[in-house]
């Protein structure tokens, strides 16, 4: 059974897919303002300097071609019909899947089986 660690973000109608690795997180502490995800993530909601930065290496994995400027594109792209608290949830969701602030497989089975509780199954579901 894998462990799915990506988060999809929809922006402008086009899918994207966020999703950090044992060396994104290290590149990531050294561009953040605190240089610790942990320190960040204690100060939510995030700077918009540091949500720049977990888009643009959160997104590197699937999408090789993003660069700085296009990740502040897609933010303002994203504040046309969301808002940063959203957007701040969802990178907390991958960074957690990440291993960075403490999700495990266990979080993963058990957020499978609220949103099939919610679509009305009941029945406990497998983590991808």
């Amino acid at each position: 059974m894998n462990l799915d660690k990506s988060v999809t973000l929809t922006i402008g109608g086009k899918q994207y897919i966020l999703k950090y690795t044992i060396q994104s997180l290290m590149t990531l502490e050294n561009i953040i303002s605190t240089r610790n995800i942990l320190k960040m993530v204690n100060s939510y909601p995030f700077s918009h300097t540091d949500t720049v930065a977990c888009l643009f290496i959160g997104l590197q994995e699937n999408h090789p071609g993003i660069t700085q400027k296009k990740a502040i594109r897609l933010l303002e792209k994203w504040l046309e019909n969301n808002s940063m608290t959203e957007l701040g949830n969802l990178i907390m969701v991958a960074l957690a899947k990440a291993g960075a602030i403490g999700y495990t497989k266990k979080n993963n089975e058990e957020d499978t089986e609220l949103e099939e509780e919610k679509g009305g199954k009941k029945s406990k579901a497998s983590a991808k």
